[in-house]
């Protein structure tokens, strides 16, 4: 995102991506009468100006041409609006010298698009694309984020060029969460304390305190597709501790992690000593087929390009990315060579393109840390 200052109050962005994508190339923002809520690339843009305005003493902007260019797949469940939030910001805190740091660009980021556009999204997309590295995002007892000392390995990212609203089908599936958590928090044959500790939606649950064991037993009453939805939810958590723990060179509990990996898996993983690599591949395969057969977002062709990826590619892992029903697969690969072959098979199978990358550094620059 580049910029350059201009008089009066208006910042104008062009996007050759956005005009593809959406329709709106040529965006105009009048910072002095901010539109109000609507949706739309414009939208995350106002978003932004106003959050500031609500926060940031200093939060005056004037006007701006701004040229935007990304390679990120709009609308594919890879963040790219949390990105454009972090990136705009970003550029504002530069060109205004608004003293924001990196938990400033992400928790308003956040805020922009969780409040200030009404959309129901958690701030992993926005801090990750703040922090840069590998993070892990705690959100309990308060915010907080820790970086992961993870191997050198490439990544692939897979545009199936399948669309569909993120936001439509992650809400569809919090709700079906929330069904059922109210359902248990209504029944008289789940404990009180068990009770306090799931509350009554998704943000009133403390995951990290239920135990799965606990709340098992009670399942049959609640419908089908909200048992496997919270049946989904424990699993994603249990399998990313996993992946937290090993990563963090911690003791494996074999019996745990068959629970979570299967029995053949975890075996073949402890007799290769828990290879880091391996273990997040894994754990990455694990969980999208919880994405697939739990909380049902996959397609045809999702599955078709994932499975030339992991076994005619050679990907160590593959997974769905985002709240999926068509968008973009993530696979881990050991090296370029790998990631050059798990991209021609990708496109092989009909994906709309493919790219090798790596971790990136998120929104640092001099003065914001």
């Amino acid at each position: 995102m580049f910029a350059v200052p201009s008089s009066g109050s208006k910042i104008r962005i062009r996007s050759e991506e956005l005009a593809h994508s959406t329709g709106e190339g040529d965006i105009e923002v009048d910072t002095s009468n901010l539109p109000s809520l609507h949706g739309g690339p414009s939208g995350y843009f106002s978003s932004v100006i106003g959050t500031l305005r609500k926060f940031v003493k200093s939060g005056s902007v004037g006007g701006l041409n701004v040229y935007l260019r990304s390679e990120i797949p709009i609308a594919s469940g890879m963040g790219s609006s949390g990105a454009l939030e972090v990136a705009f910001l970003t550029l504002l805190n530069g060109a205004f010298s608004l003293g924001l740091n990196t938990r400033d660009i992400a928790e308003y980021a956040y805020f922009s698009e969780n409040v200030g556009m009404g959309i129901p999204c958690g701030r992993l997309d926005q801090y990750s694309s703040a922090y840069g590295e590998m993070i892990v995002l705690r959100q309990r007892p308060t915010v907080s984020v820790d970086y992961l000392d993870f191997p050198d390995l490439d990544f692939v990212v897979v545009d199936s060029g399948e669309r569909r609203k993120t936001e439509s089908v992650h809400t569809a599936r919090q709700s079906e969460i929330d069904l059922g958590l109210t359902i248990l928090s209504d029944s008289s044959a789940v404990p009180r304390g068990l009770k306090s500790r799931l509350g009554r939606n998704c943000q009133e649950t403390d995951w990290e305190s239920v135990r799965w064991e606990e709340v098992s037993r009670y399942l049959f009453l609640l419908p089908k597709k909200s048992a496997d939805r919270i049946l989904f939810t424990f699993q994603m958590n249990g399998s990313t501790n996993l992946a937290l723990s090993i990563i963090n060179g911690q003791k494996v509990d074999l019996a745990l992690a068959s629970n979570i990996l299967g029995k053949d898996r975890a075996l073949a993983l402890s007799n290769n000593g828990w290879s880091v690599g391996e273990t997040m591949g894994e754990v990455m395969n694990v969980q999208h087929e919880l994405l697939r057969d739990l909380y049902e977002v996959s397609t045809p062709l999702l599955e078709r390009i994932r499975d030339s990826v992991l076994y005619l590619g050679g990907a160590i892992g593959v997974k769905i990315s985002g709240a999926g029903m068509g968008g973009s697969l993530v696979a881990l690969v050991n090296d370029k060579e790998a990631g050059e072959r798990a991209i021609r098979e990708a496109r092989e199978a009909g994906a709309a393109d493919a790219w090798l990358v790596k971790k990136d550094v998120g929104c640092w620059f001099k003065g914001v840390q």
